[in-house]
């Protein structure tokens, strides 16, 4: 029941919301200043839809959904990206269904202020929460079955505020000590504690060598109406989304890559040729200076080209100012021993082969400007996993190849984490994670962290 209320609650906030934002871009610019009916009833049905599709895109990016919307790092990119949507959607409907484009004006007032007062729910609930004495947290007891790192992370996860907040009251983090109670041992400490203890729903992040115990667990939940969640990495996959689906009666638990979205790839790939363009103009003296000084410092070719694997294994040719000896590809086999990378990836932090001020363009990223070319032209992306060589992608486990289902990028998440700090399996993780998760708003906040990145030239060699 307060479920209920508190979703009516967030409904309605963000409908008077909406409401006032329209009302304050009606007022700022000046469009209803028209004497004939029609226009008031054109412009009306125009507000009307606009708020409604503002609506749908709130629904659709799961701000009802409490738990998901209670959490700043979800919440706050889920609002940008309804707005972006209804944009998109409101202006292709006003222009080609009701034929009647919105005042520009309005349009920009209106976007501005609205996803504002959106951030502003969870502030109200709080207010109102206070002002009636209404306490907001839904306050599910919860069980956390696991180990105590994952058991950790969950509960900071669950403790937060304004709503709808879960209380843990109990964790079960360890095994049994001798061999002989292993069996059927973790339903037996469930049981124990439902003895004792009333409980709403059960969090499973338990490690591998767990899974059986927690088979079984899982069918006692189900025995005793207890709703429970599975935390994935106890199965360690890393396998695209996840769908839960009926089969013929039988429910299935299905992965699968994520579908590509044309409309964002389309917007995505527009700001690729805005951005790369601009910044080739903009960058044109650095460019010219970096060409300056390599031609007399560093006999040989200015750019150095290398074959690369982008999307679905395509091979092109990424551009960088060398910073290298000529012909430093011919040494690389003297240096295999050196490698201190892990995985099939060549890095050694004292190259004999880069020169000085190889090491210097190399620390602030200024030899990887060429491939905002590799951009304009599509080979690449503003952000997206970085660009492997093919010899690299043939030794690649199965699970690492999903990292190409994506245009390669300038940036990306392991290159605004610390490079060369974290491991290769990390890094695949990272990047299969942007594939699985990639929308504008988090290219956004990538090319944001790219700048002190670069400027610091944290963990580049």
């Amino acid at each position: 029941m307060k479920e209920r209320l508190l979703k009516a609650l967030v409904f309605s906030y963000d409908t008077v919301a909406l409401l006032l934002a329209a009302y304050i871009s009606v007022r700022s610019s000046n469009i209803m200043r028209s004497v004939f009916p029609e226009a008031y009833m054109y412009f009306s049905s125009l507000i009307i839809s606009l708020v409604l599709f503002y609506l749908v895109a709130l629904y659709y990016s799961r701000l009802y959904d409490l738990h998901s919307a209670a959490h700043t790092y979800r919440f706050i990119p889920a609002v940008f990206n309804s707005t972006l949507l209804t944009f998109v959607s409101f202006n292709f409907f006003a222009f080609f269904v009701l034929k009647y484009p919105a005042s520009r004006r309005f349009l920009v007032v209106f976007f501005l202020i609205s996803p504002i007062l959106l951030l502003l729910r969870n502030k109200f609930v709080s207010l109102v929460s206070t002002i009636f004495k209404f306490d907001p947290c839904i306050g599910k007891k919860v069980l956390i079955i696991g180990d105590a790192t994952h058991a950790e992370k969950l509960v900071r996860l669950l403790h937060c505020e304004p709503f709808p907040g879960m209380k843990v009251i109990g964790r079960i983090t360890e095994e049994p000590d001798y061999e002989d109670q292993r069996a059927g041992w973790l339903n037996d400490r469930i049981e124990n504690f439902l003895a004792e203890n009333q409980i709403d729903e059960i969090f499973f992040c338990a490690p591998d060598d767990w899974i059986s115990e927690v088979n079984k667990a899982m069918i006692l939940c189900c025995n005793l109406r207890i709703r429970f969640h599975v935390y994935t990495t106890m199965f360690n996959l890393i396998l695209g989304e996840a769908n839960q689906e009926d089969f013929f009666g039988h429910p299935l638990f299905s992965f699968q890559n994520r579908e590509e979205a044309p409309v964002r790839l389309a917007i995505k790939r527009l700001c690729d040729i805005v951005i790369s363009a601009t910044m080739l103009i903009l960058l044109s003296p650095i460019f010219i200076f970096t060409a300056i000084l390599i031609k007399l410092f560093m006999p040989g070719q200015v750019l150095f080209s290398q074959t690369r694997s982008g999307k679905n294994c395509c091979t092109f040719k990424l551009l960088k100012f060398r910073s290298m000896i000529a012909d430093a590809e011919a040494f690389r086999e003297d240096l295999e021993a050196q490698n201190e990378a892990e995985g099939p990836v060549f890095k050694i932090k004292d190259d004999p082969r880069i020169t000085a001020l190889g090491k210097f363009i190399r620390k602030f990223s200024i030899d990887e400007l060429p491939q905002l070319w590799n951009v304009l032209k599509g080979d690449m992306s503003l952000v997206g996993p970085r660009p492997p060589i093919p010899a690299e992608v043939d030794k690649y486990e199965p699970w690492q190849l999903r990292r190409l289902d994506m245009r390669p990028g300038l940036s990306c998440i392991w290159q605004v984490s610390g490079r060369n700090k974290i491991s290769f399996n990390d890094w695949m993780k990272m990047d299969l994670y942007y594939v699985d998760n990639w929308s504008l708003w988090l290219d956004f906040k990538i090319l944001l962290r790219t700048v002190p990145a670069v400027l610091t030239g944290e963990g580049a060699h």
